[in-house]
């Protein structure tokens, strides 16, 4: 399974990570995903690989941590972060009001 998550991850163009955020971390499954594609060994999957991050969380501030974080994993194993000025979805678990 780990051979196949980093085989999909070496070949796509782009990497889009998509998160939810719970108590300001990144969720356990997601951060041992990171972890396995960060592995420096051939072939390195991250190496100038453009990753997209997006969050989203229940509390006020929008899940504006988990992409911090995630940048701070996928940084040293050389991906290119698209923005550092990702949106996240405050209050997530609300329904939004029609105009």
């Amino acid at each position: 399974m780990v051979d196949a998550l980093r085989d999909g991850a070496l070949r796509a163009d782009v990497l889009l990570i998509v998160t939810p955020e719970f108590s300001r971390e990144v969720p356990g499954g997601l951060a041992d995903f990171i972890d396995l594609l960060s592995i420096l060994i051939p072939p390195t999957v991250l190496a100038g690989k453009p990753v997209a991050l997006r969050s989203a969380s229940p509390n006020r501030f929008g899940g504006t941590f988990s992409p911090l974080q995630l940048g701070h994993r996928l940084r040293p194993a050389g991906a290119e972060i698209l923005t550092d000025r990702d949106p996240a979805v405050r209050r997530a678990h609300r329904p939004r009001r029609r105009a």
